[in-house]
């Protein structure tokens, strides 16, 4: 029983560690607004927890990714919010992703599950590309794409609005014979 013991305060306190570690590789600037988001998802996961249990939000490595944009060289924070919930499982996470949070500066912008992939298309601007379920699109027809196929979006960061930029319609397409 006494090994058994230590061998959980091991890992706990690795586990501890190494969150602190994943911590320390977020710009400054975005670490405040990280720990926000993590301590609602901690409360919510408290909540939902056998009473007394309050075992520690797992936070791991895929959570949070690090992308550096181009456009006035800026430090982009994407946290995914695939946690795991001990005793509950990973709540938050569905056949579509899970909530994803943009922090840039500290500020949060929360967007459709799915973490962006950045994509340099030039030596000053990178786009950022979203995968979506076949459900948010449609072909060029206008006929219903399966959830169940890719489906793609982009965003770009406007450092001079300090915004994200999406096109908000319709790309016109048409098949042509000649």
């Amino acid at each position: 029983m006494k090994y058994l013991v230590v061998a959980l305060l091991a890992a706990l306190s690795t586990q501890v560690e190494a969150q602190e570690d994943l911590m320390q590789q977020i710009p400054k600037q975005n670490r405040d607004s990280v720990q926000r988001i993590i301590n609602d998802y901690s409360k919510q996961c408290s909540g939902y927890q056998d009473v007394g249990e309050n075992r520690k939000l797992k936070i791991e490595e895929d959570n949070l990714k690090q992308i550096k944009l181009l456009q006035g060289n800026t430090e982009l924070t994407v946290l995914d919010a695939s946690f795991d919930c001990p005793g509950v499982g990973y709540m938050w996470s569905g056949s579509a992703g899970s909530p994803t949070y943009l922090i840039i500066d500290g500020v949060i912008y929360e967007m459709d599950r799915g973490s962006p992939y950045p994509f340099n298309i030039s030596d000053t601007k990178t786009v950022l590309i979203n995968w979506h379920g076949g459900n948010d699109c449609k072909t060029m027809n206008g006929q219903s794409y399966p959830n169940s196929a890719a489906c793609f979006s982009s965003m770009f960061w406007s450092d001079s609005d300090k915004t994200f930029v999406v096109f908000n319609g319709s790309i016109k397409v048409e098949k042509r014979f000649f």
